[in-house]
């Protein structure tokens, strides 16, 4: 996939999440950009699945997650570039962000990041 063709996946995710103002925080891991969302129900889900270049979506722990492969860094990239967020992180990275997330959404979303590389 080409630069350009990250860009348009970006802009096309970002767009169908309802937008940068729907969005709290977005940061990647080694497959996926983990975006917290003020309004899940803004996110036409089943056109972002159908985006060449997107393997699936998944909503875990709180999280909406979409699942990209290897070229996730490439993507994750590409959205800084095309929006204005600038406020995600490297999992790896500790972020200023506040968490909202209740103790149970916490512990799914630790114990699928252990799974996940499985």
């Amino acid at each position: 996939m080409a630069n350009q063709n990250y860009e348009k996946l970006a802009k096309d995710i970002l767009d169908h999440i309802g937008g940068e103002a729907n969005v709290n925080n977005v940061r990647h891991c080694i497959t996926r950009l983990r975006f917290n969302l003020k309004d899940e129900s803004k996110a036409d889900t089943d056109y972002i699945k159908n985006l060449e270049g997107v393997v699936t979506v998944v909503k875990s722990g709180g999280q909406y997650q979409v699942v990209i492969g290897e070229q996730v860094a490439e993507v994750y990239e590409s959205l800084m570039r095309v929006s204005k967020l600038g406020i995600g992180t490297a999992d790896s990275d500790a972020s200023d962000e506040e968490d909202n997330r209740n103790v149970l959404e916490k512990f799914i979303d630790f114990i699928s990041g252990i799974f996940q590389p499985f």
